[in-house]
């Protein structure tokens, strides 16, 4: 790979090629090149392949080759997205546009655009919100005490807070022992929040938590990019995202595929509800992003009705307290 990097321009640098030649209508094109790096860290598994690997993209004028044609520098699964890609929003004053197709183990896939900012921004402006990690829980129909009740917290020992009061606590008394969380009525909904902290992706807390309900956390640590995804519907996992692992399912010509190697730890029951949601995800990010970078919310978004935004975990006033399962 580094004869190859030492050859291969970035997109930044290929945009400034073509837009200096007078090409103003290109195609990028891209795949995941398999590595024999098994242990190489995360950086270069893919977790939607479940494999590790590079990408390599190349940009081209219609005519496809020689003059216009770049191969792209290889980059980890996911990093042309943070590299390069997103070097086309910088470009303010662009006269060219971009189509792009996207080729994965012998298929491939149009889109007639990526992301758009407002795809995107929102999420970031959520994470940025939250600081290096956080864990959003929703549980239907019940109630902020009911949640504390269920999860085995004393109610006298909860106060209310906001959610910088809990940010701070959080923070200043992390130890990786006290599940410190605030939870809030949304709607339908109880939503629990966790500055650095993931009672709501442990298995033994959230399955019982979701008896005779449904049940949706999100997961993520800027360390290695940890990610975890649970829906869960009265004690059975329904579908799920995890670290190194990738998703339990996805669609594929419209049908939704078991991809996990373990299904007995999954409902026999096919997450159907999220297929359009699927479908919309390998349409605005045929990268296979990180789940914290949009898709996450998104999936998030289907299952619970709740759209996550600065404002509403701001200025939203929390029950607070802390569990010690020890």
């Amino acid at each position: 790979m580094a004869p190859l990097s030492a050859r291969s321009p970035k997109l930044g640098q290929a945009l400034r090629m073509a837009e200096r030649d007078g090409l103003h209508d290109l195609t990028l094109e891209g795949t995941l090149i398999h590595i024999d790096r098994v242990k190489a860290g995360r950086s270069y598994f893919s977790g939607r392949h479940r494999l590790p690997g590079m990408n390599v993209q190349v940009l081209a004028s219609p005519a496809g080759r020689g003059q216009g044609s770049w191969l792209l520098e290889p980059s980890p699964p996911g990093g042309a997205g943070r590299d390069g890609y997103g070097e086309l929003g910088r470009e303010e004053d662009r006269s060219f546009s971009i189509d792009r197709t996207h080729r994965v183990g012998g298929y491939c896939e149009y889109d007639a655009m990526i992301a758009t900012p407002e795809d995107t921004t929102r999420f970031r402006d959520v994470s940025s919100v939250m600081g290096h990690g956080y864990c959003f829980t929703y549980v239907h129909g019940l109630t902020s005490e009911e949640v504390v009740t269920r999860l085995g917290g004393g109610l006298e020992e909860f106060t209310p807070m906001t959610l910088e009061e809990l940010s701070g606590v959080a923070y200043s008394r992390h130890d990786g022992k006290n599940m410190l969380f605030g939870v809030v009525v949304v709607g339908d909904w109880a939503l629990l929040v966790e500055p650095l902290g993931s009672l709501g992706v442990t298995e033994e807390i959230i399955v019982p938590l979701s008896a005779g309900t449904r049940l949706v956390s999100q997961y993520y640590r800027d360390i290695m990019y940890m990610d975890y995804f649970y829906w869960i519907e009265d004690g059975k996992i329904r579908f799920g995202y995890m670290n190194q692992d990738g998703y339990s399912h996805w669609i594929n010509d419209g049908e939704i595929q078991l991809k996990f190697p373990y299904p007995e730890r999954y409902s026999e029951e096919m997450p159907d509800e999220l297929a359009g949601t699927m479908e919309r995800i390998d349409s605005v990010y045929p990268e296979f992003p990180y789940p914290h970078e949009g898709p996450a919310f998104l999936l998030a978004e289907c299952l619970t009705g709740i759209t996550l935004t600065p404002q509403l975990l701001e200025e939203s006033i929390y029950l607070c307290g802390g569990l010690n399962p020890g």
